[in-house]
């Protein structure tokens, strides 16, 4: 999961929707059409560059050494 972001094309901004949802909905957002916090319109998203970033920093791989 992570939250959906995009360019607002009214500023050129980058805007954090605060919305969370996974990579197989994000994928259907082409057609759908979400609220800007920035500019407070609707925006189409056909155009719209859009992604999701990350909430919590990836779990590391490997252990680490506890210190003695």
């Amino acid at each position: 999961m992570g939250t959906l972001v995009f360019v607002c094309p009214a500023t050129g901004e980058e805007v954090a929707t605060g919305i969370e949802m996974d990579l197989a909905s994000v994928n259907q957002l082409g057609l759908g059409r979400i609220y800007c916090p920035r500019c407070r319109q609707p925006h189409q998203m056909i155009g719209v560059e859009y992604w999701l970033s990350q909430l919590d920093p990836p779990m590391p791989l490997e252990e680490t050494p506890e210190a003695a």
